[in-house]
């Protein structure tokens, strides 16, 4: 295939494919939620919730797009603290801690992928509010051994 008819097939591919359907789906949130994984029991679902609705945690705006959310929060050390203590202790759920500078007026947020049931939280370097000196990353023990 020489370079002209492989520049054309390449064009007409990327017309195509932009010009299909898609099957996303978008929206914003005014309240905190994540979409679960069918068969995560409904428990479970609970103590999600909960730990994502804390009173002393304000919540900003959120989005969703299929089974990806993204969930922005403000609040202090405290509340952070308390928040990664909740949402740890989920039953069936992976939470990673990271930091980023955001230029924003979060002082946190978290993503969420409901197949993997995993909550990715992003500490703002740039809060006032946050100290994170004094954040507390909460204990995980892995599984048991096995004898």
């Amino acid at each position: 295939m020489n370079r002209l008819t492989f520049t054309c097939f390449a064009a007409v591919s990327l017309a195509f494919s932009l010009a299909a359907p898609t099957s996303a789906a978008y929206g914003t949130l005014t309240t905190p939620g994540v979409a679960f994984a069918k068969g995560y029991p409904a428990g479970a679902q609970a103590r999600v919730m909960a730990a994502l609705t804390r009173k002393d945690c304000k919540f900003l705006d959120g989005h969703w797009l299929n089974s990806w959310t993204n969930l922005r929060y403000a609040g202090d050390t405290l509340a952070l603290n308390l928040f990664l203590d909740d949402l740890v202790k989920c039953p069936g759920v992976t939470v990673h801690v990271g930091f980023q500078k955001l230029d924003d007026d979060s002082d946190w947020t978290v993503g969420h992928t409901a197949h993997a049931n995993r909550f990715q939280v992003a500490v703002n370097l740039n809060s006032k509010r946050v100290d994170v000196e004094k954040l507390y990353i909460p204990e995980y023990k892995g599984p048991q051994l096995k004898k």
